[in-house]
């Protein structure tokens, strides 16, 4: 804490950490049928997904960007991969720059669903469908190349053998 303290500003602070640990625990989902209809999310983490005709694929989702920067609509097929980042979770998109994202792994386990997406760690899931190539660097490492990003992934022994097990023969 800083000083001086400035009573008002002190005032704003507590009022706001009330209302957040007053609010709905971070890293719950909730999944929502209706349209979008444009308002501020209520929850910390992956805020709603909208189903697609089927109502079982989902083909958007809304997700709460870090640091209270707002929220931004993603396209599944846009996601590459989703990796666990401290207490976020970084969203790397094709062809875009990747996204620090409130929410956990577990919430995204439940968004990307097999078979387009394997969970290869505790820390990191990605979409099959986007990838281009594997190159194997070592007995320990293999670099992973995806449609539309210059850097590639690089993986651990375990996971590039879970990899293997998600990629058609």
């Amino acid at each position: 804490m800083l000083k001086p303290v400035d009573p008002d500003r002190l005032a704003i602070t507590i009022d706001r950490l009330e209302a957040r640990f007053a609010a709905p625990a971070p890293g719950t989902a909730q999944r929502d049928d209706s349209p979008d209809t444009g308002t501020a999310p209520s929850s910390d983490a992956v805020v709603s997904v909208e189903t697609g005709p089927s109502g079982s694929v989902p083909q958007t989702i809304l997700v709460a960007l870090a640091g209270m920067s707002g929220v931004q609509k993603l396209g599944i097929a846009e996601i590459a991969w989703v990796e666990a980042h401290r207490n976020y979770t970084l969203v790397q998109l094709v062809d875009r720059r990747p996204l620090l994202v409130r929410g956990t792994m577990t919430d995204w386990e439940s968004i990307l669903v097999p078979p387009a997406f394997g969970r290869l760690s505790r820390s990191l899931i990605v979409q099959v469908a986007v990838i281009q190539s594997l190159r194997w660097r070592s007995r320990d490492q293999t670099l992973v190349f995806f449609g539309g990003i210059d850097t590639p992934l690089p993986l651990g022994r375990a996971a590039t053998a879970r990899l293997k097990e998600l990629l058609p023969h």
